[in-house]
């Protein structure tokens, strides 16, 4: 339960440290008048809300533990990290799970199936006599043409 408690203050550090940076950096760039050009202004907000997101992190972590009784803090401290830890775990190996469960065929512009066009060459002295259906079997497959198992 102390490891959930240590989660929700580093979460909370989380959330307040990137409010907080990402309204000062939008704040600065509108008070200095800074280029947007090409969405700078955009990637210089995200970028500290980032910084502040991860100084919250480990703020939240800090304020969780120095909010446990006298000489506690240090265990609440691993409580907290490891409670974090866990989650991370959990939301990797659920992402990874989902992406390994879907199997899609490359499109462009989400649209039209990528086709794969070969060509062979060979000096008309080097191939063989008889018809190039007779030498030349080429099998491709994909997930459309994969036999089923």
């Amino acid at each position: 339960m102390k490891a959930l408690i240590g989660v929700l203050w580093a979460l909370g550090g989380m959330v307040l440290g990137f409010g907080l940076f990402a309204t000062a950096a939008s704040l600065y760039a509108h008070w200095t008048h800074a280029s947007n050009r090409e969405g700078a202004i955009g990637y210089f907000v995200v970028g500290l809300g980032l910084v502040g997101a991860v100084l919250g992190l480990v703020a939240g972590l800090v304020g969780y533990a120095r909010s446990a009784p006298t000489g506690e803090g240090l265990r609440q401290l691993g409580l907290g990290v490891a409670g974090l830890l866990v989650v991370v775990a959990v939301v990797v190996a659920l992402v990874w799970a989902w992406t390994q469960s879907h199997e899609t065929p490359v499109l462009y512009d989400n649209k039209a199936q990528a086709d794969l066009l070969l060509e062979f060459r060979a000096l008309a002295t080097a191939a063989p006599t008889v018809p190039a259906r007779q030498w030349l079997n080429v099998e491709v497959t994909t997930t459309n043409t994969r036999p089923q198992a």
